[in-house]
């Protein structure tokens, strides 16, 4: 139990070192910490922001317990998804636990389903459950569940190998990055394109040998269910 709240300890430091979070957090009403306060207009309860990220965190260490680093996984989800991260701490004392969980899986997938306009893969592997490329939003509870477990499925068959990583990686914030990189080659636009061009040749092709795994070991799955 004292390693578990080390490592909660640790990501939730992680979480709270996050650029995207920082408005949000700006917004606690510490207030409601020890005291039955109402947060002021615009606030948030402190409380319920510490509950809200814990749901998150408990949620992602259920379905990626075997991935290196697990604080990585948590900071790409968080630094990449402003609005679904909006949403999840949006909730309040009065959002049902099938409310909260719906939110905090369309946080956990969102960059996956980002990443879908440049991996083809991606695109057959959801299209084999029957559900479409749509905004991340538009999803229903039923469906983002499924897709978190396919991330999770694809997490596990891997057996801590592969690059797991770039299934919550967000391709267009590295593009951003390599295109405001202050390197003097790289800032030259052919250079630049090509670069861009390599990195996403390279993220398809760990997309396709994490799910050609996943395929060939799919079947062995009922076995630790």
């Amino acid at each position: 139990m004292l390693q578990e709240s080390r490592l909660y300890d640790n990501v939730l430091f992680t979480l709270l070192s996050t650029r995207s979070l920082m408005n949000e957090v700006e917004r606690i009403d510490d207030r409601t910490f020890s005291f039955d306060i109402e947060p002021a207009a615009g606030m948030i309860s402190a409380e319920q922001f510490i509950s809200n990220m814990n749901m998150f965190l408990r949620c992602m260490k259920t379905n990626f317990f075997n991935i290196p680093p697990f604080q990585t996984c948590v900071s790409e989800i968080v630094s990449n998804s402003n609005q679904e991260l909006r949403n999840l701490i949006s909730c309040t004392e009065s959002s049902s636990d099938e409310e909260l969980y719906e939110m905090i899986y369309k946080l956990i997938i969102s960059n996956f389903i980002h990443n879908a306009k440049y991996v083809p893969s991606i695109v057959e592997a959801l299209s084999n459950l029957d559900i479409p490329i749509k905004e991340v939003q538009e999803y229903t509870l039923d469906e983002s569940r499924k897709i978190l477990q396919l991330l999770s499925n694809v997490a596990f068959c891997q057996r801590g190998r592969g690059n797991v990583l770039e299934l919550f990686d967000n391709i267009d914030a590295r593009l951003d990055y390599f295109s405001k990189s202050d390197n003097y080659v790289r800032n030259r636009r052919r250079n630049t394109e090509k670069y861009k061009e390599r990195y996403i040749n390279s993220r398809i092709e760990d997309y396709n040998k994490m799910f050609k795994t996943y395929n060939s070991k799919k079947k062995y799955l009922k076995y630790f269910e």
